[in-house]
């Protein structure tokens, strides 16, 4: 265990205690959880809790987050419990996100086994499609015309591959960037291109910028045009919210 990861689970244990809360799961969230952090990126740590269950019983309004002061590289942040499936049941793509991250810094299986159960039954192709495919437009739709910052380019294309991963498997899509490329980009240029440019972020810093091929821009426009059309054939699937009130009762012990 590094220094970093030391600190990480020092904070955990901090939190546990000072908030009387309990840790369903800790993970790294955004860009080394999809594989290719810089230099200097921050550790982004996603927790969800919950508490005990007269914590849910008061008749005031709870805080049902923590956004923790950033300490270094250290960002951490999270949702309790019945914050984390009202947002789920909104359709929240990060949830699926924070459950499927490859970086696990804690977890109790006791609570995370039925969550993440619950949580893939809950998948909502419609609302996921449309985060990421957005995500992606905003990112790359002036892609050619000004300059882009390669970790720009890099996270519109990673969404841009899971609204297609959405689309084709209608699953929630992997966290992991090299999976989603191994999946959708076939052509072995882009794909050595791409690979250049991940060992340049990794290598780098934030703020460089890069240069982004032709036909690099030409398969992420057409990748969006692809979405763009794709988007009248999703189907939205929403669970009824008495699920939604089951999972929650079970997992606080009511």
């Amino acid at each position: 265990m590094n220094s970093v990861e030391s600190l990480i689970q020092t904070e955990l244990d901090r939190l546990s205690e000072q908030h009387q809360l309990q840790i369903i799961l800790a993970i790294e969230s955004g860009s080394r959880a999809w594989g290719f952090p810089s230099r200097d990126s921050d550790y982004d740590v996603r927790i969800i809790y919950r508490h005990k269950p007269e914590w849910y019983l008061s008749v005031f309004e709870q805080k049902d987050s923590l956004n923790e002061p950033i300490n270094g590289d250290l960002d951490i942040a999270g949702w309790d419990l019945r914050k984390t499936l009202s947002l789920l049941h909104k359709g929240n793509a990060v949830v699926h996100e924070w459950l499927n991250s490859p970086i696990v810094y804690r977890s109790d299986p006791e609570w995370l086994k039925p969550l993440s159960a619950f949580a893939t039954s809950a998948f909502n192709p419609l609302a996921a499609f449309s985060h990421y495919f957005y995500m992606s437009r905003n990112k790359l739709e002036s892609l050619g015309s000004v300059p882009i910052l390669g970790k720009a380019f890099l996270y519109g294309l990673r969404t841009l591959l899971c609204a297609r991963w959405i689309q084709v498997f209608n699953e929630a899509p992997p966290m992991a960037f090299g999976v989603l490329v191994n999946e959708f980009v076939c052509d072995a240029a882009l794909r050595r291109e791409l690979a250049v440019m991940l060992d340049a972020k990794r290598e780098g810093v934030e703020s460089e910028m890069t240069c982004v091929s032709d036909d690099l821009i030409a398969f992420a426009r057409y990748g969006l045009l692809e979405l763009e059309c794709a988007k009248g054939g999703m189907v939205e699937s929403v669970l009824s919210p008495d699920e939604y009130d089951r999972i929650f009762r079970m997992m606080i012990g009511c």
